[in-house]
């Protein structure tokens, strides 16, 4: 047998020889110092692997867990599955957003009539134009209303009023109960 294997390098080492004119000793040679040299760090290192590939087979750490427990995956396809669910809902509402803006833009539906008809643009204009000139005459003290926002007189004549007639009707529900009773 050890006669067969020597005649199989020797073959392997004529085949080398004719293509590069190295003998397999000086290709290896360099490989086989290394691994003496390294012999305790390559061994240390060789059982970490059968350790941690060992956990990992018994289930144990992340790792172990992942390969070995089916909820990681399972959690992992849930969400999958949910963000795709999200996905159709988004791409619905983009589709809703998109009906909505091509209304707006041939001038249907009320978005549509707003940035499209010039008519309601200026009646807003003229009804905040408005507004604008009745608020200052409010903040002047022109009119009932406003001469109640800006009196102060009104206001605290106001307030006598209401502490009476909450005075007045304190005396009421007094003669009620003494009434009902």
């Amino acid at each position: 047998m050890m006669q067969k294997i020597d005649n199989v390098a020797t073959g392997v080492e004529n085949l080398t020889k004719s293509f590069t004119g190295v003998k397999i000793d000086d290709l290896l040679g360099p490989l086989t110092d290394f691994l003496k040299a390294n012999r305790g760090p390559l061994t240390a290192t060789i059982a970490n692997f059968q350790a941690v590939s060992a956990q990992i087979a018994e289930g144990k750490g992340t790792i172990g867990k992942m390969v070995n427990d089916d909820a990681l995956y399972n959690s992992l396809y849930n969400t999958a599955t949910n963000l795709q669910d999200v996905g159709s809902d988004i791409k619905a509402t983009i589709a809703d957003a998109r009906g909505l803006l091509d209304q707006a833009k041939t001038g249907n539906g009320t978005v549509g009539k707003l940035i499209n008809d010039d008519k309601l643009y200026r009646e807003a204009a003229d009804a905040m134009s408005n507004l604008r000139q009745v608020l200052e005459k409010v903040n002047q003290g022109q009119g009932s209303i406003g001469k109640i926002v800006n009196d102060k007189e009104f206001y605290n004549n106001a307030k006598l009023t209401l502490q009476k007639l909450d005075k007045a009707t304190e005396g009421l529900d007094i003669n009620r109960c003494v009434v009902a009773s």
